[in-house]
């Protein structure tokens, strides 16, 4: 498969509604492998889930119960911390410069980790809609 192709098509397809596009080209820089590629379609999907629970949470629906909104805000944390450590893993393999940053984006707590988290997440869950619109064609 041709990532830099593939690349310019999802940034092509998508690029209004990106709000981390500098970082998902970071990200696709090491995709080239087929090890990374999958990783980054986990990656993908994680962002998906993550992004809709988190729209869940914002709406608070009125027909929740008290017990099922702590259960999806349980379910929200468990799918961070579990993302983080993905995303982690996978920075890691990238030059010392893009993983200082992303690292400091996403990893390390402070006030901006979270919503930084969300952003990339919404930008992630793009991808994995053009992810499933390839297996369509």
């Amino acid at each position: 498969m041709d990532i830099k192709k593939f690349l310019d098509d999802f940034l092509n397809t998508y690029q209004k509604n990106l709000t981390n596009k500098q970082d998902i080209e970071y990200f696709f820089e090491l995709a080239s492998n087929d090890i990374f590629f999958d990783k980054l379609k986990k990656l993908a999907f994680g962002g998906k889930f993550i992004y809709g629970l988190f729209n869940n949470l914002q709406t608070k629906n009125p027909n929740y119960s008290l017990d099922a909104q702590e259960r999806l805000q349980q379910e929200f944390k468990n799918a961070i911390l579990n993302f983080t450590k993905s995303l982690e893993e996978y920075i890691s393999h990238l030059n010392d410069f893009h993983k200082k940053i992303l690292t400091q984006k996403y990893i390390t707590p402070s006030k901006d980790t979270i919503p930084n988290l969300i952003s990339f997440c919404k930008d992630l869950n793009y991808l994995k809609i053009y992810f499933n619109d390839m297996k369509i064609k």
